[in-house]
């Protein structure tokens, strides 16, 4: 089944509002996924220095200190443990035991632990040599996952709305169009049917395609109004020239065949070759008028009357 143009405008208004709310939301869920992994990045890598600070002047005793004060018990996305050498949590918030491998890590996003809890959730964490011990430092994604699914709702309710506005928009939008292709074409039947007097609308101000090809067509269609009363003018002359030179022609051949002198019927014969040549010349005239209107403007030079009669001269 072929769309007609205005089904085809409706459906492209749709898909360009859903494409461009896809896009929108997509955008946005990107870059805030971005921008909350860049912020978890930041505050671990500054508590991981922070701490290996205190490590450093006060040793493990102020250590474990600090660790006991920053551990916060409505902060359930921190992550702060001291581990040791087998991996396993000595102080803080951490997986009984750690299943990512023991090494100095800047910054990583994995799963720490194997029990139902931590093996459930990814972590941004830092993981940095304390002499035999380990500082592990980070968060939990639980806040980044609440928003991504918060983005795939929206992104739904995007998508529906989307649907909706791109329905009603391309249904306005192919309201517009066809009702100004309606408009053109009622002229063009019109003008098929012989009537070229009726003009295509055109807005005031507009300015668009439209407005373009209704003042084209408009232009089109009183140049060719004109040729046609041009050309009906010249009928009724060439009709009404013709009349008398036909009317003698009849006359003198009515008379040339009623003589039986054949000499005063070789006069009249005579007669109908001149009356005869006469109609030519005048047919042989509209003709050329004819061939001239349709030849190219670009083959047509100027010439001045007042060069022509001196040269003549």
């Amino acid at each position: 089944m072929r769309l007609s143009v205005t089904a085809r405008i409706a459906l492209l208004a749709i898909m360009l509002s859903l494409v461009s709310n896809l896009a929108l939301i997509g955008f946005v869920w990107k870059q805030t996924s971005a921008d909350a992994i860049d912020a978890i990045r930041r505050e671990t890598t500054e508590q991981s220095d922070a701490l290996r600070t205190v490590w450093q002047v006060g040793g493990i005793p102020e250590l474990r200190q600090a660790i006991g004060e920053a551990v916060s018990p409505g902060d359930v996305s921190l992550v702060l443990a001291l581990v040791d050498a087998d991996g396993r949590t000595v102080q803080g918030v951490a997986p009984a035991r750690l299943t990512v491998p023991l090494r100095m890590t800047r910054f990583r996003i994995a799963r720490l632990g194997d029990d139902a809890l931590w093996n459930a959730r990814e972590t941004g964490y830092a993981l940095y040599p304390i002499g035999r011990q380990w500082l592990l430092t980070g968060r939990n994604l639980d806040l980044i996952a609440a928003e991504e699914r918060a983005m795939e709702r929206a992104l739904a309710f995007a998508i529906t709305l989307s649907l909706a506005l791109g329905i009603v928009g391309g249904l306005v939008l192919a309201r517009y169009v066809g009702r100004r292709l309606d408009g053109i074409a009622s002229v063009v039947e019109a003008a098929g049917e012989g009537d070229l007097s009726r003009r295509v609308a055109v807005v005031a101000g507009g300015g668009d395609a439209f407005d373009r090809l209704a003042a084209r067509l408009n232009v089109m269609l009183s140049k060719l109004e004109g040729v046609m009363a041009e050309l009906r003018v010249v009928t009724d002359s060439l009709a009404h020239d013709l009349r008398s030179p036909l009317a003698r022609l009849r006359t003198k051949t009515e008379q040339a065949v009623l003589i039986a002198d054949p000499d005063a019927r070789e006069v009249a014969l005579g007669g109908l070759l001149t009356e005869t040549d006469l109609v030519m010349r005048m047919l042989t005239m509209v003709i050329e008028i004819s061939r001239s209107g349709s030849v190219s403007r670009d083959r047509f030079i100027q010439v001045s009357p007042a060069e022509s009669a001196r040269g003549d001269r």
